[in-house]
């Protein structure tokens, strides 16, 4: 027991014997270090930094140097503080970076150069391993391919004692800015460790490197690129001279594995023959890869899908040759799934290839999607595309589609549309060549060839911000280079429907240019036309009430459209065998041979709307009215606003000519005095019925007939003018008296009516009783044929007025206003329909060129 005992106390003072004699050793070791680095601190940094000036074109400038042989143990070492060496001369005196740092080339907090203890206190001076801490790396390459980074003396002052015999380099948290103007890139990264083992000036080694890198932004060719990822790399080179060749090696990106194989030859022009490759990856890794505003869009799907690429580089590289290069892809069995929806976009299939072709360059690339495929449940999509000539492209596109317009709206969320339902199939070929596909010319663009036919069946429509939902829709359109020909479009809005038939001319310059012209010519019919939905104030979401007279004004649209219509209805308002043709060219509508069937009559006219400088409507109208019935045109139109005559004391028929010009300002409102008309009347079997102004007529005149005045024809020629409507002189002829009326009766209901009443003998037995008591009167007169005449006057308003006699200088007066006015009123006309006449003609029909619209005037249009 005791032997054991002692046998352990041995073993474990010898131990501790060990322990000391080591940290006796170590200690000496320490204080050896210290020493010799506070000695030789000064003379070993000194030759190094003098060292490396002679070898540099830019001048190495470093805060202070320390040296020890413990920090780096068992090599000795040099560290150079706050270090900082600028770009080179050449590219400083040519700076053409807008960078606060762009003169710098490298800023380091520490450098630290490691060399053999042993070799240094024999003055030589081989460096063995470098390492880099916390600090920047900019390498900058302007538009004119200058490097900044090019440093190392042509023929620097040689010094056989000092070496650079690298085996070991270290990055850690290095910020590196790379930019290229030349090849237009941006890339800001930070080496948070790198390592670099090998030597690279032996002719045989083997160099390993391994490090993480964090991307922070990636901009090439103006796309960007910010999403933050971490790129992992490991690299196996194995190097023979000038000669490079890879082996198990790969970056990782975002989870996606880039394989990465070959040669690369370090000469006086460089090659290469490399193979970069990664297969059977998540889709959703190469999302990630997408620029941000793209990635951002994907956010709300679920990818899945196995993803691979090959890409070959192989040839001469340098500023002016780039070698051959091939890149196939392909995507299987791919998917995206809408996580608000739970709609799946299934079986995509993508196959397809790049290349710079035989002369690798742009002009000679090409890129080809061989197969471009998916399904949304019973939807499907199937197409390819090639693009040749990257410099001068020509574009191939051949797609074909069956699908259901509310499983693709379910699917994608389009912003514009609320509801779609119906399907849509479709084939169409494009071929297009451009000298420039970022600013393609407008031949180029009338040059497209497009060819295919779309079918829509039984589909409904509903945009966001419309109260129209288009049901029932049913379409057949084929295309044919840029023009787009609808052999069938039918659809129904409540209860109006319609049916189009015609073409769409210059569609893709129109949708190309700002300034092409977008031409329509076609037929519409309609069994019924509710034109009241189309005419309220309802103004669509997120306009101004008053920019919504321009949505009936669209630019660069002209269209010519033949009008059938079976029915129409307007409040009260209908009519029927509704013919006629509508242009619309310069902000200008022309409606040319319009006819129609209303009232028990029929109309025939034609007219314009334009939106004139001061964004007023105007319209002008020219028709004639055969056998209206008087009454149900005063109900139609709602007694035309007024309630001094109304449709239930009027019966009779109209036949008669209207001009007519009136105005509206951007917010509909009617503009009074711009209102303009001349309406020649005749009144058939005409009946005047309880209108209450003849009941006043009791004082003078006692007769029944007062109550339902029959007349068998009525003639005269109404005016419209500042704000009132004019009425020359004219006779009713009626079974119990004639009266002659003339006046005047205003917008706001204000009226100054003139008769004069001639009073049969025989059926005047109250008159004759009381004539020697009207006697007394100034207003009566005989006509030299035995006949009396009374002449009043009615004036007030339609609400309160009062019946006068009416006295000979004043209807004298009256007179002669009314030939002034009519007078006045003709000119008015001539100068407002001549300007109609020349909108007119300036709007003809698009493919109906001998169309003329006249309006004309004979020399009596204005007589009593």
């Amino acid at each position: 027991m005791s032997s054991q005992f002692t046998s352990i106390i041995i073993k474990q003072l010898k131990a501790l014997r060990v322990i000391s004699v080591f940290a006796i050793i170590l200690s000496v070791l320490v204080v050896s270090g210290v020493i010799l680095g506070t000695v030789y601190e000064g003379r070993f940094g000194n030759v190094v930094v003098n060292n490396l000036n002679n070898q540099l074109e830019s001048k190495l400038i470093v805060e202070n140097v320390s040296f020890s042989v413990i920090k780096k143990f068992p090599n000795a070492s040099i560290e150079l503080n706050n270090v900082v060496i600028k770009s080179n001369k050449k590219f400083r005196k040519n700076n053409a970076f807008n960078l606060s740092q762009s003169d710098t080339l490298l800023k380091l907090a520490h450098v630290f150069l490691e060399f053999n203890i042993v070799e240094l206190f024999q003055n030589k001076y081989n460096v063995k391993a470098l390492e880099l801490n916390n600090g920047n790396l900019n390498v900058l390459i302007d538009k004119n391919g200058l490097e900044n980074y090019i440093i190392w003396k042509e023929n620097p002052t040689s010094n056989k004692d000092f070496q650079i015999n690298l085996n070991n380099v270290i990055f850690k948290n290095i910020t590196l800015l790379a930019v290229n103007q030349y090849k237009n890139y941006h890339i800001k990264s930070v080496i948070k460790n790198l390592i670099i083992k090998g030597n690279i000036n032996k002719k045989l080694s083997t160099i390993n490197s391994a490090g993480e890198i964090e991307l922070k932004n990636l901009k090439l060719n103006d796309i960007n690129y910010t999403i933050q990822r971490t790129i992992k790399t490991q690299f196996q080179i194995q190097k023979e001279k000038n000669k490079y060749i890879f082996n198990d090696s790969y970056i990782v990106v975002s989870g996606l594995k880039f394989s990465l194989s070959g040669i690369y030859l370090n000469k006086t022009i460089a090659s290469c023959d490399i193979s970069i490759t990664t297969t059977n990856n998540e889709l959703n890794s190469l999302i990630h890869l997408l620029p941000e505003k793209y990635y951002n869009k994907t956010k709300k799907y679920a990818a899945y899908g196995d993803f691979s690429f090959n890409t070959h580089i192989k040839g001469q590289i340098s500023k002016l040759i780039s070698p051959h290069i091939t890149t196939n892809f392909n995507l299987k069995n791919g998917s995206f799934l809408n996580n608000k929806t739970n709609i799946i976009l299934n079986n995509l299939n993508i196959k397809g290839q790049y290349s710079n072709g035989k002369l690798n360059s742009l002009k000679s690339s090409f890129f080809n999607l061989k197969t471009f495929s998916f399904t949304i449940d019973s939807s499907t999509y199937k197409g390819n595309l090639s693009v040749n000539n990257f410099v001068h492209p020509e574009l191939k596109i051949h797609s074909k589609l069956n699908v259901d317009l509310q499983q693709v709206q379910e699917f994608f969320k389009f912003d514009t549309i609320q509801k779609a339902v119906g399907n849509l199939k479709s084939t169409f070929w494009l071929n297009a060549h451009f000298d420039s596909i970022q600013h393609p010319s407008l031949n180029e663009i009338k040059e497209i060839k497009l060819s295919g036919e779309s079918y829509i069946t039984n589909a409904t429509i509903k945009l966001k911000g419309s109260s129209h939902t288009l049901t029932n829709i049913n379409a057949k359109a084929i295309f044919a280079d840029n023009n787009l020909r609808i052999s069938r479009l039918s659809f129904n809005d409540a209860e109006s429907n319609f049916a189009l038939e015609g073409v769409l001319l210059n569609l893709i310059p129109y949708l190309f240019f700002q300034n092409q012209i977008l031409f329509l010519d076609a037929n519409i019919t309609s069994r019924n036309l509710n034109l009241e939905k189309y005419f309220t104030n309802e103004t669509p979401q997120n306009q101004n009430a008053a920019d919504s007279i321009y949505v009936l004004f669209p630019k660069n649209i002209n269209y010519s459209l033949g009008i059938n219509v079976n029915n129409l209805t307007y409040d009260d308002f209908s009519a029927t065998n509704i013919t006629g043709i509508i242009h619309y060219k310069n902000k200008i509508y022309t409606a040319e041979n319009v006819k129609f069937n209303s009232m028990f009559g029929f109309v025939n006219g034609r007219g314009n709307l334009i939106i004139n400088q001061r964004n007023n409507l105007e319209l002008k109208i020219n028709c004639s009215l055969q056998s209206i019935n008087i009454n149900s045109l005063f109900s139609s139109f709602h007694n035309f606003g007024q309630k001094f005559i109304v449709d239930k004391n009027l019966a009779g028929i109209v036949d008669g000519n209207i001009i007519y010009s009136g105005s509206w300002d951007k917010y509909f409102n009617v503009l009074p005095g711009k209102i303009f008309s001349q309406a020649e009347l005749s009144v058939k079997n005409g009946e005047l019925i309880d209108f209450e102004p003849m009941q006043s007529l009791s004082k003078y005149i006692d007769s029944e007939e007062l109550k339902h005045i029959r007349f068998s024809n009525l003639d005269n020629t109404i005016f419209i003018k500042n704000s009132k409507v004019i009425i020359p002189k004219m006779n009713i002829a009626s079974t119990a008296f004639n009266i002659g009326i003339s006046g005047e009766h205003t917008f706001t209901n204000n009226i100054d009516y003139h008769l004069n009443i001639l009073l049969s003998e025989l059926l005047s037995k109250k008159f004759k009783k009381r004539k020697k008591h009207n006697e007394e009167f100034t207003n009566i007169e005989d006509d030299g044929l035995g006949r009396t005449t009374i002449y009043l006057s009615i004036k007030g308003t339609v609400d309160n007025f009062k019946v006068n006699p009416d006295k000979k200088r004043v209807r004298k007066k009256i007179k002669k206003d009314l030939e002034n006015e009519k007078h006045e009123i003709k000119t008015i006309l001539k100068n407002e329909f001549s300007s109609l006449k020349k909108d007119s003609i300036k709007s003809k029909s698009i493919m109906q060129n001998n169309e003329k619209f006249i309006f004309e005037f004979e020399d009596d249009t204005l007589k009593n």
